[in-house]
């Protein structure tokens, strides 16, 4: 395992839910100006393959040494929601990834608080949200709409607070993009960029 990722360049796309990192992964699974301009970014050659890979392809060794051409792709893009119920299973894996992949790049969508909770709640088809615990919203509000979607408690919290508190929603918001930034520095060593995927556009730093 080791041997195999050593040789690969890491490419994280991370954000919260509804910042549009798949739409983003998407574009850079191909040679569109914008993987020219995020590859330019983080020093990747856009001739080498790539492929999207989880974090849980990269750590296991049983399932990174099959030949499948998935595996052997230069460059591995992974996807982050840094909102997830898991995602303290994902920074331990990233942690290992950074140290021992050739290269390890973050690409962070930062996407306005006002923008991501239009977005949230239009992802889960609400008109307003009601204080139950996470998930329970959708199924007794409208059960449709619960097996296509429903928030990670992370992702809940902040948007009940916003929806009593938009500035307090705000707050909380940021706070999950800073202690992010803390961990991509202190744990795994990477450098960041930030980029707005709308107008395809980076950051000299975090707008808000």
């Amino acid at each position: 395992m080791s041997d195999r990722l050593s040789k690969k360049h890491v490419l994280v796309v991370a954000g919260p839910s509804a910042s549009g990192k798949s739409t983003l992964i998407s574009k850079l699974l191909t040679d569109s100006d914008i993987t020219k301009q995020i590859f330019g970014k983080v020093g990747l050659n856009l001739r080498k393959s790539r492929r999207k890979m989880n974090t849980q392809r990269l750590v296991n060794k049983r399932k990174l040494g099959k030949n499948k051409s998935r595996n052997k792709s230069k460059v591995a893009i992974v996807h982050i929601d840094m909102l997830s119920s898991r995602r303290e299973d994902r920074m331990r894996d990233l942690v290992y990834i950074a140290k021992s992949s050739r290269s390890f790049s973050v690409i962070i969508l930062c996407t306005p608080h006002e923008v991501w909770f239009r977005r949230i709640s239009e992802r889960g088809q609400i008109n307003r949200i009601r204080l139950w615990a996470p998930g329970s919203y959708f199924s007794r509000s409208l059960p449709e709409s619960s097996s296509r979607w429903s928030p990670s408690s992370f992702a809940w919290r902040i948007m009940a607070a916003s929806a009593l508190s938009k500035s307090i929603g705000r707050i909380m918001y940021g706070l999950e993009y800073k202690a992010w930034e803390k961990f991509w520095v202190d744990q795994c060593g990477a450098r960041q960029y930030y980029f707005d995927s709308e107008r395809e556009i980076f950051f000299l730093a975090r707008p808000f």
